[in-house]
């Protein structure tokens, strides 16, 4: 994976990454743009679907300053 958007994408989209995480579908409709908000790193690499894609909050860091070159 390279970026967040490609994270949203390993869970099947928006919907189910609001779904993994018990968050309204709106609350997740600009991570693909924006990133994956750091407050929600840490429950998302709780998820089953994370751990089968072995999707962690360190890899989502290291893809956030990869995307913006600076520390979240």
């Amino acid at each position: 994976m390279q970026t967040h958007a490609d994270v949203v994408e390993a869970f099947g989209g928006q919907t189910k990454i609001a779904r993994a995480l018990g968050l309204p579908v709106r609350r997740t409709s600009h991570w693909k743009e924006r990133g994956i908000p750091l407050k929600y790193w840490f429950k998302l690499q709780e998820t089953e679907q994370a751990r089968e894609r072995g999707i962690t909050a360190l890899m989502l860091a290291s893809l956030a300053i990869n995307a913006t070159g600076e520390r979240p």
